[in-house]
């Protein structure tokens, strides 16, 4: 009996990301304000905070005098999609949403310590299962970044080996030095990005003075889908 092999090859598509949230621009002059993009799909079950408030690694929470917030949506907070926060005067924040954004999006200060501010300042977003304690009750710390790394006492929680860090944690880190304005490239977010791209400052605008942040989505993020060709054996005997 003579047997035949053939062989299929495929190409199949794995999501390997863990995290749903990024910060992609922030500005410090005058007014205090982020953006922040969805990953992927995010329901609004789910608690998203950001913080100034320094990283305690022994005890994997958020600890120091600054401030934390909550952002909120109805619905779904679309993938490629973002949220504007800003801080228009002491303590008030709006939200803005990108054209496909999530509807009633708002935000609110959880912790206020002596205020929220983005200068000199380290930020992190991370998801809490207590939307009354939040920096106590850390599940999972998405992303930071770094306007200034000397500044706070872990502005890199993925250096803690039990930080609760998502699996592709990101961090981007801007250096010791202060600028008002970052912000991820508008005119690159038509494109393929990878977390390379993403921590590449050369692709952040820049600037030290307030400049408007853009609400510019990212129409093709393929961040964390992985495509693998594989081989498939199939032995075939006749009758």
């Amino acid at each position: 009996m003579k047997k035949t092999l053939l062989i299929i090859s495929c190409l199949i598509s794995i999501t390997i990301l863990a995290q749903d949230v990024i910060i992609v621009g922030f500005n410090s002059n005058p007014n205090d304000g982020y953006t922040l993009l969805a990953l992927k799909d995010i329901p609004s079950s789910q608690n998203i905070f950001i913080t100034d408030v320094d990283y305690l690694p022994n005890s994997n929470s958020f600890s120091g005098t600054s401030g934390t917030i909550q952002v909120t949506w109805t619905g779904v907070w679309n993938k490629g999609t973002i949220i504007e926060v800003e801080e228009t005067s002491a303590s008030i924040l709006t939200t803005s949403t990108s054209t496909n954004g999530p509807s009633n999006s708002s935000a609110s200060i959880v912790y206020a310590g002596d205020g929220f501010s983005l200068s000199n300042e380290a930020l992190y977003v991370f998801n809490s299962d207590s939307i009354t304690d939040p920096n106590n009750n850390v599940v999972e710390i998405y992303s930071s970044i770094d306007d200034d790394s000397s500044v706070g006492t872990d502005t890199n929680p993925n250096d803690d080996s039990d930080c609760p860090c998502s699996s592709d944690f990101i961090y981007i880190d801007f250096g010791d030095f202060t600028i008002d304005f970052f912000e991820f490239q508008p005119s690159l977010r038509n494109g393929i990005i990878t977390v390379s791209d993403l921590v590449n400052t050369a692709n952040w605008n820049t600037a030290d003075f307030n400049t408007n942040l853009s609400l510019v989505e990212f129409s093709n993020l393929t961040l964390g889908i992985e495509n693998i060709e594989s081989d498939i054996e199939i032995s075939l005997f006749p009758n």
